[in-house]
């Protein structure tokens, strides 16, 4: 629909399909005035460089092993700002209880909320973080919610192209867990890692669990204000993913 008719109560029709004026018009011009990938602008907001994107391509689409994509996404996910944390032997969060204490009293967490897929893994998780000092806010908890120090999750996937982490919404693990607090701790196996966009597509289908699937790719950022990026405004302002290199990984 092209807009609104002169007794503005009715929508008028289109004359053509959008797709049809868009093949006729798209040229260069219509591109006039957007940033480039070597203006100060672009670079700013973390405008990829096309040579890059495409060798990016060519890396994940022969990368033949686990241990290639696995480092192919830790290289990806430090490039977009997040902090890595490789923890070998096992994927329990067990394993990865001295890292993770260590990070805690790195960050000066006093307060976590901590949402994980099953209920095990959210009592170890709860135990690690007393261990380190902490206090585990309940996420219905709104008060507490927003004055918690960090929050801590699982994921579904990872995507090594892009350094993404997905999380599923559904009934363990709510929005606000990733979302509020200053600082997400993500906590990823190794096996959740797959090549690319369109393998995550493939391999994360909505169920009746679930009300929503998001793709975290670093630290919440925005240039909204005369392109100054500015980060933690509308998320976490830092994120560390907790990788774990577990057996069905090789």
């Amino acid at each position: 629909m092209t807009g609104w008719t002169r007794i503005r109560d009715l929508p008028a029709p289109a004359s053509r399909r959008f797709r049809d004026w868009w093949d006729r018009t798209h040229d260069d011009s219509l591109t006039e005035g957007v940033p480039r990938h070597s203006d100060p602008a672009a670079q700013a907001i973390g405008v990829p460089d096309k040579g890059g994107t495409d060798e990016i391509a060519r890396r994940v689409s022969r990368s033949d092993t686990r241990a290639d994509i696995t480092a192919l996404f830790v290289e990806r996910a430090q490039a977009i700002g997040c902090n890595v944390h490789r923890v070998g032997g096992g994927s329990s969060i067990t394993d990865c209880d001295e890292v993770l204490q260590r990070l805690l009293s790195r960050i000066t967490c006093d307060t976590a909320v901590v949402q994980l897929g099953t209920a095990a893994d959210q009592d170890m998780m709860e135990q690690v973080v007393r261990q380190a000092g902490g206090r585990i806010v309940d996420a219905a908890d709104e008060d507490a919610l927003f004055a918690a120090d960090a929050g801590i999750t699982d994921v579904v996937l990872a995507i090594a192209e892009t350094g993404s982490i997905v999380i599923r919404v559904g009934d363990t693990v709510g929005r606000k867990a990733w979302l509020v607090p200053p600082v997400h701790i993500a906590m990823v196996r190794a096996s959740q890692v797959v090549p690319d966009l369109i393998d995550a597509m493939e391999r994360c289908r909505f169920g009746s669990d679930s009300s929503a699937t998001v793709i975290i790719t670093g630290p919440s950022k925005t240039a909204d204000i005369e392109g100054v990026l500015v980060t933690g405004v509308h998320g976490p302002g830092a994120v560390h993913i907790l990788l774990l290199d577990d057996p069905d990984s090789d």
